[in-house]
């Protein structure tokens, strides 16, 4: 039934309050089955077997991150410390206005 125009829908009418939409409700699913799957040791001990040569589905790794997270990237900037040093004492010297040494507000 098409609606009409003037006429006011059902108060209620549309999803409850605290539903879940049909895709949630899949990927809670989804990802309670492959929890358990990833629960199993022999399981596991095949999985690393082929991450480490490289030949694990994209599928698998994707629902590795969601169960274990992502693992932390680093990154190692050469002579950090250093700059954040002789900033820090420019700024004890009194050699750069402490305005001048903070990074800009948002």
């Amino acid at each position: 039934m098409p609606f009409k125009k003037g006429v006011p829908r059902s108060p209620r009418a549309g999803r409850r309050k605290g539903t879940p939409n049909k895709f949630t409700v899949l990927k809670r699913t989804v990802l309670a089955y492959a929890e358990s799957v990833f629960q199993d040791p022999r399981y596991q001990a095949a999985l690393m077997r082929r991450v480490h040569r490289g030949k694990a589905h994209k599928t698998e790794l994707y629902f590795l991150q969601l169960l274990g997270g992502k693992p932390r990237q680093t990154i190692e900037v050469p002579g950090l410390e250093t700059l954040a040093a002789t900033l820090r004492g420019a700024i004890a010297g009194g050699e750069t206005a402490k305005e001048e040494a903070e990074p800009p507000q948002k």
